[in-house]
């Protein structure tokens, strides 16, 4: 945003809250009083109408109920009697589209006798028993048997008879305590969905429901008897319409705005009970509808006060464009710069304002930043120069370990072996080599620090040990050879750690010599369904370059067919130390019994793959490994 833009906002933005305020204050008060009016004449239509469907069905319930009564006092209950107060009862009520009776067999067959109207101002006689066999199962007939209580049905489709939406009131005739039969009468729910379809709701629609929230009357004529609205709202992802229907069937009244469907706009339903059937009837009305009026008069407000806002804003901007002039200047000057454009400059204006010394200021600092820039480049420039020999390092470094030997030249043994450093290059090493025809050399060496220090240092120790190594030598003796050359060079204080081991490829036998080293692990695999045994190869002497005359012992073991060597650096022990917690001896000889059977590379990559989720964020040391397994060729 520019400072012309900030003048503009800081004279237009008041003058635009004040008139935004009228505005939304003009739409609340009109949009309150038309919904206050829209919910009372919708209340009111609503409560009517249902009033007047619970006049039917309470006249009907009547009717039915007492002349079930009438019948259970007969002390005739003859079928002949039975039909003449049906057809007087349906010329008295023409709002009831048809009446039976039905009755228990009394040694013999059930009977059912059915009036209806016929269309044409008559009435049509129905023998219920011969069309509907089984009409003791229907909805209408089987709750009475079990529990003798007036009830009104939910709303079915007549097939076969009426052929017509219609919904039934039944009343139990009783006699002596024993259920007889009973006696029903029904009112066309096609009728109630016409007159509802023609009911004055505006753009709306009126809904009726039955107690189970089924659909009896809706503008689309595919949910009619289809859907209740609860699975309409489902469908529609609509939780208020859910609400909604079960207030509805709980005989509620009410008013709310609810969404029909999930993401649509807002709607008022206004719903009342018709409680003689247990019915619901709502009017659903979009408040879009009610407050269309209000935004009518809204936008013919906005005209002539807004043509004058819009006056008083463009004089503001002129003024400040005059202004401003010098600072837009100064802001293409310091986007060049930001470009790169290290030569930019402001033209120098006239003063000692504010601008001006701005001006005068930022000149100043692009030169300094010109000289600031030339130095980081310089900089960066010795940088990568660094990091090439680093890289060039690295590479030398990987050159002095030993490639591993072609499977076919590893006789009497599978070696694998791994070398990672924390750093660009690495403290630790590995070797072997063969000191004569039937033993195999194996050393793994830690040299303090790390780094290109250690990377040097590991490179003298390297070489040493192998100017010392000899086939008449044991371990011990190189050893403390190696020891007294190293200790005798200036090393800054300076040590390593080392496992130096002698492997008879014939015999299996492993003579070796650990110069303070983490013990290696001889991995048994005697007892391959427990995993294996577990051995530690522990420390005979000090650490190497600290002590000129240090002596050191060594130790013997033997490696049966199978059998795993492992050798590696504190690097994987002492993993995780950000999180407080070690890798340890403990996880890698639980991980290492795991493996006992697993070929050498498979044991290098699990252990390292262990590793490095248990560290999470990386090594803190350099990580090297060695794996060897005797093997009888």
């Amino acid at each position: 945003m520019t400072i012309r833009d900030k003048l503009l906002l800081a004279i237009g933005a008041p003058l635009l809250a004040a008139y935004g305020a009228m505005l939304v204050g003009e739409f609340a008060l009109n949009r309150r009083s038309s919904l206050a009016d829209a919910k009372l004449y919708l209340t009111e239509l609503v409560a009517h109408r249902a009033a007047e469907f619970e006049r039917q069905a309470a006249a009907a319930d009547e009717v039915v109920s007492t002349l079930a009564i009438e019948a259970a006092a007969w002390p005739d209950f003859t079928l002949p009697r039975v039909q003449a107060a049906l057809e007087r009862q349906l010329a008295a009520n023409d709002y009831i589209f048809g009446m039976c009776a039905a009755f228990e067999p009394a040694g013999g067959a059930p009977s059912a006798v059915y009036y209806c109207r016929d269309g044409t101002g008559g009435l049509r006689r129905v023998d219920l028993a011969e069309v509907q066999p089984n009409f003791r199962e229907a909805d209408w007939y089987r709750p009475a048997r079990s529990k003798p209580e007036a009830f009104w049905t939910e709303p079915y489709f007549d097939a076969g008879v009426g052929e017509r939406i219609m919904c039934t009131f039944t009343a139990p005739v009783v006699q002596g305590g024993a259920f007889r039969g009973v006696l029903t009468a029904d009112l066309l729910t096609d009728d109630l969905i016409d007159v509802l379809e023609h009911l004055a709701v505006g753009e709306g629609y009126c809904l009726l429901i039955s107690p189970s929230g089924t659909i009896i009357s809706h503008p689309d004529r595919s949910l009619v008897m289809n859907e209740t609205i609860f699975s309409l709202a489902e469908k529609r992802n609509a939780p208020d319409l859910h609400d909604v229907g079960r207030q509805m069937i709980a005989g509620q009244s009410g008013a709310q705005p609810v969404r029909i469907s999930g993401h649509g706009p807002v709607h008022w339903i206004v719903y009342a009970p018709v409680r003689a059937t247990g019915w619901s009837l709502a009017a659903v009305v979009a408040e879009s509808e009610v407050t269309a009026s209000i935004h009518a008069r809204l936008a013919r407000l906005t005209l002539l006060p807004g043509a004058a806002l819009a006056i008083i804003l463009l004089t503001v901007w002129i003024a400040s464009a005059r202004i401003t002039r010098p600072i837009g200047q100064l802001a293409v000057a310091a986007d060049a710069l930001a470009k790169g454009d290290l030569e930019t400059r402001v033209p120098q204006t006239a003063g000692d304002d504010e601008i001006a010394r701005l001006g005068r200021r930022f000149n100043a600092m692009a030169a300094e930043l010109k000289c600031h820039i030339d130095d980081r480049l310089r900089q960066e420039a010795s940088r990568k120069r660094l990091e090439g020999e680093l890289a060039a390092a690295r590479e030398i470094q990987t050159s002095l370990l030993p490639p591993l030997p072609p499977a076919e030249e590893q006789r009497g043994y599978a070696l694998h072996a791994l070398n990672l450093p924390a750093k660009s290059v690495a403290g630790d090493f590995f070797d072997f080599f063969m000191i004569d025809a039937d033993r195999l050399a194996l050393v793994m060496a830690d040299v303090s620090g790390k780094g290109l220090p250690a990377a040097l240092y590991m490179a003298v120790a390297r070489t040493t040990l192998r100017d010392c190594a000899a086939a008449e030598l044991s371990p011990k003796a190189v050893m403390e050879t190696f020891n007294r050359r190293l200790s005798e060079e200036d090393t800054r204080g300076m040590f390593v750690t080392l496992f130096l081991a002698y492997y008879h490829r014939a015999t299996g036998e492993l003579t070796y010599c650990n110069a303070g080293h983490n013990p290696p692990y001889l991995v048994r695999n005697d007892a391959p369904g427990d995993g294996g045994r577990i051995e530690s190869l522990g420390p005979t002497g000090p650490l190497a370059a600290v002590f000129p005359d240090a002596t050191y012992g060594e130790d013997r073991r033997t490696l049966a067919e199978g059998d795993l060597l492992f050798l590696y650096t504190d690097g994987i022990t002492e993993a995780g130390a950000g999180r407080k917690e070690l890798f340890g001896e403990q996880r890698l000889e639980s991980l290492l019994l795991g493996l006992a059977a697993e070929p050498v590379a498979e044991v290098c990559r699990s252990v390292l793959q262990a590793v490095g989720e248990f560290a999470e964020d990386g090594f803190d040391d350099d990580v090297t490994m060695l794996a060897l397994r005797r093997r009888t060729d």
